[in-house]
């Protein structure tokens, strides 16, 4: 990517790919403590993460819950019961 206008465009383009296959805007997460998968920025993964009503969202891995400033989600494929 050789300019900022080609980035901006490669970085359009990965979020409509991204939206074609279920991801959606942080701005449509729930907010009523459901599970859900995140994509954190800079990360490779997705985390399970989710909201602590008046606290803020967090995300989780095996050992820690940490606060999380997620771009996009989606639901749960097989979410824990």
């Amino acid at each position: 990517m050789p300019t900022e206008a080609d980035a901006i465009a490669q970085l359009s383009a990965v979020l409509y790919r991204l939206k074609d296959l279920g991801w959606r805007e942080r701005m449509y997460a729930p907010k009523d403590g459901t599970m859900i998968e995140v994509i954190e920025p800079c990360s490779v993964g997705t985390f399970d993460a989710n909201y602590w009503d008046g606290v803020g969202w967090f995300s989780h891995d095996a050992e820690d819950s940490y606060p999380s400033d997620f771009i996009m989600w989606r639901p749960k494929k097989n979410p824990k019961v």
